[in-house]
């Protein structure tokens, strides 16, 4: 039987907050607090010797909205049709960051639902519950992030509006009041029903590699550069009304990220965790809950 291990990163964002319920956050030093929260905002872990189900899963960083096509390997064509209709699902996927003390970049991804809501996983919607507990550090969500930019397009996160454990999905509410909203492009619209084998393409920040993934995994992959906005092409291997399992290739600060549909530019799902398996060949899957359930949890929450 297949040894399946989901490693969410709200369980550790968890344990990080229990250890520091309580103490007021900018009185921790800036560097422990740091370690403990790379090590917890990881989406899956893998032993050193797991690897991709596919190596040429690329991650390829995006610059003013758009981003490069391979000129050759499997996805080289799809990339290229694909170019101009995710451009606009791009503008609207943005960066946590924690204002600090201590200052933290990358807490993980968010995407536009509507022009002062943003998409997350669910644990990183618990994470700014927690933040406004200690009532001490302020998050904001950067939609630029990218590659060589100097730029950034930031919004302090204001409210949480809704959390579903079901679907691993938070709602929070930014403040577009005192900044130049986000281009109407931004807001992507949901894809019908997801399909086996649909070509995907994976939009979020994965952040710094830790031990978890082999150095060559994540050189050949990433580049080793992080934290900056990215587009991963992918293919969804399971699908059911509540779970997408797709192979686009994540780190941690994925969570959250944008699932859409490679040949229109549609939200599919919406990444928030992974499962390895070492039953037979070793392989990776990454779970995403469906645009169609989305939908209709932002329905009932009246967004």
């Amino acid at each position: 039987m297949a040894e399946e291990r989901f490693v969410g990163a709200r369980f550790s964002l968890e344990k990080l907050m229990q250890d520091y319920r309580g103490k007021p956050l900018p009185e921790l030093e800036a560097e422990r607090f740091k370690d403990a929260l790379v090590a917890g905002r990881l989406d899956h872990r893998m032993d050193p010797n797991v690897h991709p189900i596919d190596p040429e899963n690329l991650s390829i960083p995006t610059f003013n909205g758009s981003f490069a096509a391979p000129p050759s390997g499997k996805w080289a064509a799809v990339l290229a049709g694909a170019q101009s209709r995710i451009e606009p699902a791009i503008a609207g996927v943005g960066r946590f960051e924690l204002a600090g003390p201590p200052h933290i970049e990358n807490l993980g991804t968010a995407w536009l639902v509507r022009p002062d809501v943003i998409a997350t996983a669910s644990h990183l919607g618990h994470y700014f519950r927690e933040l406004q507990t200690l009532g001490k550090s302020e998050l904001f969500v950067d939609f630029v992030a990218e590659k060589g930019s100097t730029r950034s397009h930031e919004f302090k996160v204001t409210q949480l509006l809704g959390v579903s454990e079901t679907l691993h999905v938070a709602f929070l509410k930014i403040d577009v009041t005192r900044r130049a909203a986000v281009p109407p492009a931004g807001l992507v619209k949901f894809a019908g029903e997801p399909r086996k084998d649909q070509a995907v393409c994976l939009i979020g920040y994965p952040a710094e590699r830790t031990a978890f993934y082999p150095e060559d995994w994540a050189a050949k992959i990433f580049g080793e550069i992080f934290d900056v906005k990215r587009v991963a092409p992918g293919r969804l291997h399971k699908v059911t009304a509540d779970e997408l399992w797709h192979d686009c290739s994540t780190l941690g600060g994925s969570s959250g990220s944008l699932l859409v549909d490679a040949g229109t530019g549609e939200a599919v799902g919406l990444h928030y965790g992974g499962v390895c398996s070492g039953d037979g060949p070793l392989c990776q899957y990454n779970l995403a809950a469906p645009a169609p359930a989305i939908r209709a949890f932002m329905d009932s929450l009246h967004i």
